[in-house]
C-alpha cells in the first residue's frame, strides 16, 4: 500500500486469531485459571484473563495478531506460531502457550477504509 512520501506500509497486512492455553498454575490464581483452559484473545479482548496477565503480555498478543514474529524465539529455533507466556505474579505463576491461526489478509481498500475512518474520527474530536 502506498504511503505519503513514497514507499509502502507492507507487502501484505495479515491478521491472525490468537489463542492461549493454560499450561501450568503454581500456587493460587485469583482469577481461577486452570490447566487446560483455552481462550481466544486479541488487542481488544482479554478473553477472560486477569488484567495483570493480559497487560504483561499484550505486546506479544498484538505482535502475533498482526503477523509479527518474536525474533529471539526464531533465533532459538522455536515455532514461529507458538510462544510461552507467563503471569507477572512470580509467587502464583500461571503459564500459557500462545498460538495463532491465520484469519485474513487485508487488501489495500480495507486498509484505506480503516485509515479514513480513523482520520474522520480524529477530525470530529477536534
Amino acid at each position: 500500500m502506498p504511503i505519503q512520501g513514497g514507499g509502502t506500509m507492507c507487502e501484505e497486512f495479515k491478521e491472525y486469531r490468537v489463542f492461549l492455553e493454560i499450561t501450568e498454575v503454581k500456587g493460587y490464581c485469583a482469577n481461577k485459571l486452570k490447566v487446560g483452559q483455552k481462550f481466544e484473545v486479541s488487542l481488544n479482548d482479554t478473553g477472560g484473563l486477569c488484567g495483570a496477565f493480559y497487560a504483561a503480555n499484550l505486546h506479544w498478543i498484538t505482535t502475533f495478531q498482526y503477523g509479527g514474529n518474536i525474533l529471539f524465539s526464531l533465533f532459538a529455533g522455536m515455532d514461529k506460531d507458538s510462544f510461552p507466556l507467563h503471569c507477572p505474579d512470580v509467587v502464583n505463576m500461571v503459564s500459557a502457550r500462545m498460538t495463532r491461526e491465520f484469519k485474513k489478509t487485508w487488501d489495500d481498500a480495507e486498509v484505506q477504509r480503516v485509515i479514513e475512518e480513523a482520520m474522520e474520527s480524529m477530525e470530529k474530536e477536534k
